[in-house]
């Protein structure tokens, strides 16, 4: 299934839509008619009876002759595309079956029709075996206008470098591969992009490898979940304290490098794991929250003070100014809302091997005991009941969508949440009745193969979630939710008190040309694919991204491109990754911290030694690090970047030169680290009062040196 999207002003509605909203909602039977004595009705039920879109409601298959038969949604012509059957039935001569559509779940937009068939390949409406029209006022439309945009809603991809994920890889490739085909237009993730402590760095970089390699060229945007918060410091990333171990927390630094974090220059300079990003066809606002207090949201306050005074102001700002409202957040309550083990029979909570949900004061363990002390959840849980159309999306207990835990608004009384599964190893109940993972150390599960994901549509009056096998690119039509989202609310909060939070656009200045303008379309597609290549760890940027959408449509499409246009593109989009990566934004350098972690030591002449540290990098609010070099003379300089920390060197792999030239810039990898000085860099052609600035970024090992006169 692919989508026809239009991007359209606000307020505009399809006929349908309009009509469902004259509408009381009533108990609705609906006529029926069949085949050869097959019959086919369904009655729609619940507040939205009348609603379109809405699929809440009975499905009754009556069958003349004795059989399997399968229930699909379809258009005029034939089964949708891309959809699993509603249910199957053995059903015999002259007897019903039923299906129920639970709360909220939706009609697919393009659904005008439930046809029954007795085989999965012959869906045509004609060789139905029973055609049930759906009512005009509940259908769905994707009429002009009308789809805003599209995003997928996942979680839990979990790279792994040790054993548990086997299959993370070959699944993340597949959830980027199903949105590449759905042509959705970003990605939004509830956490844990990577699994372990030990190994973390190179977690996050086949993550990010990954993203780059695939054919998906849309923004990619990640909250951090509690495996992201691991420390990669330690061999296992555990620590002792009183004899029990604990782990350290300092994974937030390698999110806020890594990830979504940089979809604005303003976030990233915050430094912080916490972030929002503005959609800027419709201002619909996407807040990124982060679990700020450990790997384990049962044991902690998941949230600072400052997060929630962040989030309500926010809110404050935005709720009832026309915009939908998204909060992305990884860890799940105990059982409040969706994604806790609550099995579909009723009967209580099942024996879980997973119960790390987050707690509110008031809420019971799973020991029975009360929970306090826990101030900021407590903050949060009540933001969520008191803004009821902001749509909440959660992850962390990868609790596959069979369970039937995957919507819910808590009977009216708090927002739409929504639960994400996992993009690798969903739980399934085990023969005992407990939930286990779908991971690959098991000889019973799926070996990790399970993964599981929404495919979003935002229309003017509706959001529709469309619950997928990302593996196999099909919609399971039972779980797929509708709601109406916020773009209609009241404000909580009035006009003349709330707060301004306005979202920034800014304008990257690039640092260097990296493509002339005068460069062929040939050298600027080798140029781009070497950036690329380069700078592959900021997959998620928006800006690399971005680049590596215009390279594969012009390289594609050499023949039937415009030349000057493809590299006038391709060089402003090389230009904006490159000024973000290297923190020049105008007026938004961030805040320079005085730091001794690295230190630039350099020898000149005789007049300075090598042993000597006069000139230490100063960190920005970006987690770059700088310092400036001013010559006092004509001496030529010979440097390399120091490790005060490790005592080590970075180095380049050969000894080089450079003569400086005014408004020069160039970038230097320092792949060699060492205890000695190893191979340096050295700076001829120096006069008294040359300024010579050196910005070093630790992550990816990278010096730019830039001059001026």
């Amino acid at each position: 299934m692919r989508k026809t999207k239009r991007k359209s002003t606000k307020g505009l509605l399809s006929a349908g839509l309009a009509l469902a909203m004259c509408i009381t909602p009533v108990q609705m039977p609906i006529a029926v008619y069949g085949a050869n004595g097959n019959e086919i009705c369904y009655e729609f039920s619940g507040e939205d009876a009348a609603t379109s879109g809405y699929a809440e409601g009975t499905v009754t298959f009556t069958a003349q002759s004795a059989g399997t038969y399968y229930l699909y949604w379809a258009d005029d012509v034939k089964a949708l595309d891309g959809y699993y059957e509603i249910t199957s039935m053995n059903v015999g001569a002259g007897k019903s079956k039923a299906f129920t559509f639970g709360y909220h779940t939706a009609i697919p937009a393009g659904a005008t029709k439930i046809i029954a068939t007795t085989s999965t390949e012959k869906l045509n409406v004609a060789d139905a075996a029973a055609v049930y029209d759906i009512p005009g006022s509940k259908q769905l439309t994707r009429g002009t206008g009308n789809l805003l945009y599209t995003f997928n809603s996942y979680s839990d991809v979990h790279i792994d470098t040790e054993v548990y994920y086997t299959n993370c890889q070959k699944n993340w490739k597949n959830a980027l591969k199903y949105a590449a085909n759905m042509d959705t237009d970003f990605i939004v993730s509830s956490g844990d992009a990577v699994t372990n402590a030990k190994g973390f760095a190179e977690e996050w970089d086949v993550y990010e490898k990954i993203l780059a390699d695939s054919d998906y060229t849309n923004p990619v945007w990640e909250t951090n979940g509690n495996h992201d918060m691991r420390d990669e410091s330690s061999k296992d990333g555990q620590g002792v304290t009183n004899g029990v171990k604990t782990y350290d927390y300092k994974g937030n630094l390698a999110f806020n490098r890594t990830t979504g974090t940089d979809s604005t220059f303003a976030n990233l300079c915050s430094n912080k794991p916490y972030y929002y990003v503005v959609e800027k066809t419709t201002g619909d606002v996407f807040i990124f929250m982060a679990l700020e207090n450990g790997h384990a949201p049962a044991t902690y306050d998941n949230f600072s003070k400052e997060q929630i005074e962040w989030l309500k102001d926010l809110l404050d700002t935005f709720y009832g100014t026309n915009v939908n409202i998204y909060i992305i957040e990884h860890a799940t309550f105990r059982g409040y809302g969706p994604g806790d083990t609550w099995t579909p029979t009723g009967n209580g909570y099942v024996s879980s091997y997973y119960n790390g949900h987050m707690y509110a004061n008031g809420m019971k363990n799973s020991n029975g005991n009360t929970i306090s002390g826990m101030d900021q959840n407590t903050e949060f849980k009540k933001l969520l009941e008191t803004y009821k159309d902001v749509i909440w999306m959660s992850g962390h207990t990868h609790q596959d969508f069979y369970l039937g835990n995957n919507y819910s608004n808590e009977n009216g009384n708090a927002c739409n949440m929504i639960h994400n599964p996992a993009v690798v190893g969903t739980t399934y109940l085990n023969e005992n009745g407990d939930i286990e993972y779908d991971s690959s150390s098991s000889a019973n599960d799926g070996k990790g193969l399970n993964s599981q994901g929404y495919y979003v549509e935002t229309y003017e009056n509706y959001v529709v979630y469309y619950g997928a096998n990302l593996t196999e690119e099909k919609i399971y039509p039972a779980y797929c939710y509708i709601m109406e989202g916020s773009r209609y609310s009241e404000p909580v909060i009035l006009a003349e008190t709330r707060n301004t939070m306005l979202p920034v656009y800014e304008t990257l200045i690039p640092q260097k040309e990296i493509i002339s303008a005068s460069a062929t379309l040939d050298e600027a597609l080798t140029i781009t694919k070497n950036m690329m290549e380069k700078y592959y760890i900021y997959a998620s940027y928006d800006q690399y991204q971005n680049l590596k959408k215009h390279y594969y449509n012009y390289k594609n499409n050499a023949a039937l491109a415009n030349p000057t246009k493809a590299v006038t593109d391709l060089k402003y989009a090389s230009g904006q990754l490159y000024a973000i990566i290297h923190g020049n934004v105008e007026g938004s350098d961030g805040q320079l911290i005085s730091s001794t972690h690295y230190a630039l030591r350099y020898y000149s002449d005789g007049v300075h030694s090598w042993d000597d540290v006069d000139t230490y990098f100063s960190k920005k609010g970006n987690g770059l690090y700088v310092c400036t070099y001013t010559a006092k003379n004509t001496n030529n300089i010979s440097l390399n970047v120091y490790d005060t920390t490790t005592s080590t060197y970075n180095c380049v792999a050969e000894s080089t030169g450079v003569v400086f030239a005014d408004g020069m810039c160039q970038d230097y990898s320092l792949a060699d680290p060492s205890s000695t000085r190893g191979k340096s860099i050295t700076i001829s052609g120096l006069s008294v009062g040359n300024k010579v600035t050196f910005l070093y970024n630790s992550n990816i090992n990278e010096l730019t040196i830039s001059f001026e006169q």
